[in-house]
């Protein structure tokens, strides 16, 4: 069986310090579909990278013989389709030509210098990669016809499906993969889970509930302080994480309980050295033996209360991957009209091709519309026509007053210290850094520029924004993208019980079933 072996890793970022991992051991069979999730910051990411020898752990040592390959990964750059998938997958142009210089030449050395470069062209598929690239492309849910396009005129959903194929059709590269659905649609999910499905061997971070139980069938959970691997998809794990839990919140009361206990006991062993130590001063008996007799009982009870100190810290250790449960709020207009938006025959075009006809919505006070659809399906250009950023025929509108908040794809904060931003905006500096701790931020986080923090931390980032004010209508473009599963609940649970009226593009299919009243799909 090959494995990768995870030796009791140690792991530490500096400016500011944050350990990541401490004797950190794993074992993962090469012929898993491994998918690792865990909240934003707790190390996913760290973890593909101490793989790749990016990083180096400050303990403990990686076993593998793997030759890994990262995705996202750089390509070359060509322009025709399938010219770029065969050229990034091998230099098969190169080879070609060495083997027919060698041809036309056939000295000794070079028909030795032919076999070896046939030998490698051989072994990836020279012969046949033709053919396996329209496979692979079709499977992928890609239509041949795309190997004939240019490159620049691919969609973001495009590129990673054939990113995708090409990262599987290297050879003896075993596949580490980050995060590959944040530029695709709902359908492009479900079809790159299926593909991942069919093969074998690979490690995926992502925080796509419904995309995990398609393409994976082992899940490895980064905890507060432990790892837990579970032979099943996720859905598969979160059952058993719900069942671990509720044994947790059992345990962790009576754990609390005992540790009060402990406690008192310790603050009732102080109380009585303290007044042993007055009877002494006040005695006026033989002052040796009652000095000699009163350090006894001292030191009898400052071990006392060093054992039962002792045992609290026992105790609290047990108390481990409980995590601290956060909730958000919302802030809404107390008057919000009933009627909140209306669009009637609306009809957008660039250039002579038609992205949407005769579309026609009505949101009302309460509603949480899910537009869904295919990529280039007109999803953001509706958003952009609400705030009159692309001109379009037809009838939009709402009230003057209403207030509308807008949380874009791409966080508008990208650089910069987040205090002097937020103070830029007039916000309440602690209120919004009490919203970033409901979204599992924590305050290390505020010492960095924002040019330093991970994608999820700007868009957590991006949703304190949008829930520091009152709003009466809330228009959100893929909230959820590099958001951990954790905080994605957290907000399911609030827009649950705080009732905004929300118009939203995403693609986490769990999300959108939880939370909407109604979906348009394009």
């Amino acid at each position: 069986m090959q494995e990768i072996s995870i030796n009791n890793v140690n792991f530490y970022y500096t400016s500011p310090y944050k350990e990541i991992f401490n004797n950190l051991n794993i074992n993962i069979n090469k012929n898993w579909k491994t998918g690792i999730i865990g909240k934003n910051g707790r190390g996913k990411t760290t973890l593909l990278k101490l793989l790749l020898n990016e990083l180096v752990p400050s303990k403990g040592n990686i076993a593998n013989n793997s030759n890994f390959i990262y995705f996202p990964f750089k390509t070359l750059k060509i322009k025709n389709v399938f010219e770029y998938i065969k050229q990034n997958i091998a230099p098969y142009k190169e080879w070609e030509s060495k083997m027919e210089h060698y041809l036309q030449k056939p000295t000794e050395e070079n028909l030795k210098k032919y076999d070896k470069i046939l030998e490698r062209y051989m072994f990836n598929n020279g012969y046949k990669i033709n053919g396996i690239i329209e496979r692979e492309i079709q499977e992928i849910g890609l239509k041949k016809e795309i190997l004939d396009k240019s490159m620049c005129n691919l969609s973001g959903g495009e590129i990673t499906k054939i990113n995708i194929v090409i990262l599987f059709q290297k050879k003896e590269k075993f596949p580490l993969i980050d995060e590959p659905t944040n530029h695709l649609d709902m359908e492009g999910r479900e079809i790159l889970a299926s593909y991942l499905g069919k093969k074998e061997g690979f490690i995926m971070v992502s925080h796509d509930r419904y995309f995990l139980d398609l393409a994976c069938d082992h899940i490895i959970s980064l905890n507060k302080h432990t790892i837990d691997i579970k032979n099943t998809d996720f859905s598969g794990w979160e059952k058993a994480h719900e069942i671990k839990l509720h044994e947790e919140n059992s345990k962790d009361f009576k754990i609390k309980k005992e540790i009060k206990s402990l406690k008192k006991q310790a603050d009732q062993q102080s109380k009585w050295s303290n007044s042993r130590e007055k009877d002494k001063q006040g005695s006026r008996g033989d002052k040796g033996a009652i000095g000699a007799s009163a350090a006894k009982l001292m030191k009898k009870s400052i071990l006392a209360k060093r054992n039962i100190n002792n045992k609290i810290s026992e105790k609290q250790k047990l108390l481990k991957d409980k995590e601290k449960e956060y909730k958000l709020k919302f802030r809404i207009t107390e008057k919000s009209p009933s009627q909140i938006l209306e669009i009637r025959n609306l009809n957008i075009s660039y250039d002579d091709q038609v992205v949407l006809n005769n579309f026609n919505l009505d949101i009302k006070k309460g509603d949480k519309i899910a537009i869904t659809g295919k990529n280039g399906s007109g999803k953001t250009s509706i958003i952009k026509a609400i705030f009159n950023q692309i001109k379009y025929k037809g009838h939009i509108h709402y009230p003057s007053f209403l207030k509308i908040n807008h949380l874009k794809q791409i966080p508008e904060w990208q650089s910069g210290l987040l205090k002097d931003k937020v103070s830029e905006k007039g916000y309440d500096y602690e209120e919004f850094r009490n919203l970033l701790g409901s979204l599992n931020i924590r305050d290390g986080i505020l010492e960095k520029d924002i040019s330093d923090y991970s994608e999820g931390e700007k868009k957590k980032v991006e949703i304190a924004k949008s829930l520091i004010e009152e709003y009466d209508l809330y228009i959100w473009d893929e909230p959820l993208n590099y958001i951990d599963m954790q905080t994605r609940k957290i907000i399911e649970e609030a827009i649950l019980e705080f009732n905004p009226t929300i118009l939203f593009i995403e693609h986490d299919r769990y999300f959108v079933e939880n939370i909407a009243t109604n979906i348009v799909e394009l």
